[in-house]
Parts: C-alpha cells; sequence; structure tokens
C-alpha cells in the first residue's frame, strides 16, 4: 500500500485488511515476495532496499534490510538456490542478490539500457521476466541475467506494462497500466490469448484506471486497480 507505507494482508475471499506489516519501517512499498524460508521481501522503494520480514501470524518482524546500491527497487523474485533478483528502477537495472550482497547487475537487454524495469518475475521453469516498462516490453532472462528474448511492439503493444504472474497452465498474466487492460499470454511464444479486462476509466464495478499488481491462483485473479486505490478480484473462465 504504496501511499500508506505500508504492506496490507487481506483476506484473499473478502479482500477485507486482516493484517499490516512494515508500518512505520517502509517508505513507498511496491513489490513483495516470499523466499524459500518463508521470509517476506519486500521491495522498500523509498528506502532504496530490500526489507527483510519474519511473519509472526499475520504481522512481522524487521530482520535484515538489503541496499547494494539500489535506487527504487520495485520488483523482487526468489529463486530456489537463494538467489533474490530485483530491479533497480531508479538505476536502470537488474542485480541478483546472495545473502544480502550483490553478486550479478545488467543494466541493458537485447540492446537496450532498460528505462524503468519495474516488476521481476522467476517463472517455474527457472527464466526470468523482467517488465521493462519505459521501453514497453517484457524481457526475457536466465537465471545467470543473460538476455533470451523480448516481448516488444506487435501484437503485444504494451504500454507501460507494470507487473506480471504466472498461472497453473503457464499463461503469463500482465497488468498493462497505461493501456488499462489486464492481458493473458500463452505459453511458448506467448502471443495474446485474451484480454481478461480492458475498461478504462474512474472508479466503477467494471472500470480499471491504471492496473499495476497482479497475481493468480486456480481461476483467481487479483489486481491492484491502481489509481482507484483498490483491489480487485476476478474469477477466469478460460
Amino acid at each position: 500500500d504504496l501511499g500508506n507505507h505500508t504492506v496490507k494482508v487481506l483476506d484473499p475471499g473478502t479482500l477485507k485488511t486482516i493484517g499490516e506489516i512494515g508500518k512505520g519501517e517502509l517508505r513507498s512499498p511496491h513489490d513483495v515476495a516470499f523466499d524459500g524460508q518463508g521470509r517476506l521481501l519486500v521491495a522498500d522503494s523509498g528506502n532504496n532496499r530490500i526489507a527483510v520480514y519474519r511473519i509472526e501470524g499475520i504481522t512481522g518482524r524487521l530482520i535484515e534490510t538489503w541496499t547494494g546500491g539500489l535506487s527504487s527497487p520495485e520488483g523482487v523474485t526468489p529463486a530456489p538456490d537463494g538467489t533474490v533478483f530485483a530491479t533497480d528502477t531508479g538505476g536502470g537495472g537488474v542485480v541478483a542478490f546472495q545473502d544480502g550482497k550483490v553478486t550479478m547487475r545488467i543494466n541493458s537487454a537485447g540492446g537496450k539500457r532498460f528505462i524503468r524495469p519495474h516488476d521481476i518475475h522467476r517463472l517455474r521453469d527457472g527464466t526470468l521476466i523482467v517488465v521493462d516498462a519505459g521501453n514497453h516490453r517484457l524481457v526475457v532472462l536466465d537465471k545467470d541475467l543473460r538476455f533470451l528474448t523480448a516481448l516488444t511492439g506487435s501484437p503485444w503493444n504494451f504500454n507501460e506494462p507494470k507487473y506480471v504472474a504466472e498461472d497453473d497452465s503457464g499463461r503469463l498474466l500482465v497488468a498493462d497500466e497505461d493501456n488499462n487492460r489486464l492481458l493473458a499470454l500463452a505459453p511458448g511464444d506467448r502471443r495474446i490469448v485474451l484480454t481478461i479486462a480492458a475498461f478504462p476509466g474512474p472508479k466503477g464495478a467494471d472500470k480499471l484506471n491504471k492496473p499495476e499488481g497482479v497475481t493468480v491462483k486456480g481461476d483467481v485473479l487479483w489486481v491492484s486497480d491502481t489509481y482507484n486505490d483498490r483491489i480487485l478480484s476476478f474469477r477466469i473462465n478460460w
């Protein structure tokens, strides 16, 4: 909850707030992810760090902070070997941490420098998706941050995409912020298979206003409808 400088814990069914993490410690936090030890990793953008919390019930205790020269990090994702990847959004890069120390860093991929990279998400096959928002593209990297391919231009036509999630079938769900839409991309060549929602406009049951965060489990999709200051859930019928 960026504007309130905290991470809210929600009931996934009712979307009611049931807990809070990081109040008084975080500043403009963006992404969150759980690592293999059950710790909560927070891209604490305003404090230029990754904040690590030990979860205790529905709250958490700050146990570590990782800086590594980060400037406004907005995406974080762990790997099974303990590596944690983060986007250095303000610095235009992607970094890898081991035990809180930076082990790798890149500032470009596919012949282009990153511009405001937001999310980084590890897929089940081990590849990494970097949402390179300022270049309107998704960049695919291997575990060593080597470039594989990029999804850019037609047929995707992204406009400031922000965050992604992977469903059980390997579809990639994309919050395409400035197009006010959510996309589902097929495995393999990652072509668009469905525009889940594209309702630009002010708050209303069927309106999205610059959606950013997205996560999925089974046939339920949760979206942070950023400029409407709310969370929405969708039941997906593929």
